[in-house]
């Protein structure tokens, strides 16, 4: 990040602490996070300690799977955590069991599922969802994530391809840190011809060539989002954090990461609104890829013609993935109104 950009980040983060939390001594904010958003929480949570002075206590652990070290079995344990960032969904389905305050949740960044071969490997096709599901059928071996985009490969999208059978006996499913390590990792060292996980978690690691999105028919339309728990101890500490992690500054280093930070307004009011008929310059994967879990409240969105939370991707995370290529591209601000305020409240 540029000195300037980090200037600006800081002075933000201190006015937030300083708005929110006024005089209160620091406190030890205890943080649950998936890997997903790891690497933006890496990289901007110190600076969040600088300014702020709270002291970020971190536990790592899937969004969702059948691992011990699941964000939803550790707290369904009774571990202690003040706040979590994870899966849009998979935080929507803890504040209906009660195990965050639901009220609290914040939209950080939206994601997309891609793929890896080896590095130097032939990079097949998957531009298409008759090319993604000839490629899965070649392949000798297959790896995914035990969290969120391995479940939704394993559950959803190779049994509507119709290939769940044909290819279980080359399929593995792969444990995520803490205690495992991203599917991109399994790729590299050549025990698998093929990995699937979510973008950011894969364009970083050594050894791998980054082939693609899968395209926009099937893609599940992922987002990472942050919520206080029912149990949180430091309440106003954790919100800042999730706002600091939300603001317009942050937004760089997500583009970097490897995921699509949120259009501004986006933060505020939950969705942008555009005019009846085509929108300019907002092309058909944009449209597909556009938020599909979207609180009740917005349920009334085909009605109301809302684009909610256009996909925008920044050059610099063009400049982390060669085929950067196959991603949305931004519409164009100017055709889109703000909406009224529906979400959050």
């Amino acid at each position: 990040m540029k000195p300037s950009s980090t200037v600006r980040l800081l002075s933000i983060i201190g006015l937030t602490a300083l708005l929110m939390m006024g005089p209160a001594s620091a406190v030890d904010v205890r943080v649950m996070i998936s890997a997903g958003f790891y690497g933006v929480y890496a990289e901007l949570g110190p600076a969040f300690e600088r300014a702020s002075g709270h002291h970020l206590v971190t536990t790592r652990g899937p969004s969702m799977g059948d691992s011990p070290e699941a964000i939803p079995a550790r707290l369904a344990r009774g571990e202690a955590a003040d706040v979590v960032i994870l899966d849009g969904g998979a935080a929507d389905e803890l504040g209906r069991r009660d195990l965050v305050r639901a009220d609290s949740k914040i939209e950080l960044a939206r994601s997309l599922i891609g793929m890896v071969v080896r590095a130097g490997a032939e990079k097949p096709d998957i531009g298409s969802v008759e090319t993604l599901r000839s490629t899965l059928l070649a392949a000798k071996s297959i790896a995914y994530s035990d969290s969120g985009s391995g479940t939704y490969l394993a559950t959803t999208l190779f049994p509507k391809l119709g290939i769940a059978e044909q290819i279980a006996s080359r399929s593995r499913k792969v444990r995520g840190p803490p205690s495992g390590e991203p599917v991109a990792a399994v790729v590299a060292r050549g025990e698998a011809e093929i990995g699937f996980q979510q973008v950011s978690e894969l364009i970083h690691v050594a050894g791998v060539s980054f082939v693609g999105a899968l395209p926009a028919d099937v893609q599940p339309g992922f987002s990472f989002a942050g919520a206080l728990t029912r149990n949180v101890q430091e309440p106003e500490a954790a919100t800042a954090l999730l706002r600091f992690l939300s603001s317009a500054e942050a937004a760089a280093v997500i583009s970097k990461a490897g995921l699509m930070p949120l259009p501004n307004d986006c933060l505020r009011t939950g969705s942008l609104r555009a005019p009846l008929g085509p929108i300019p310059g907002l092309t058909r994967r944009a449209h597909a890829l556009s938020l599909t879990r979207r609180p009740a409240a917005m349920s009334g969105f085909n009605q109301q013609r809302e684009i909610p939370c256009v996909l925008r991707l920044s050059a610099q995370a063009a400049s982390e993935a060669d085929s950067v290529r196959r991603w949305p591209k931004p519409a164009p601000t100017s055709v889109l109104s703000r909406a009224a305020p529906i979400w959050p409240p």
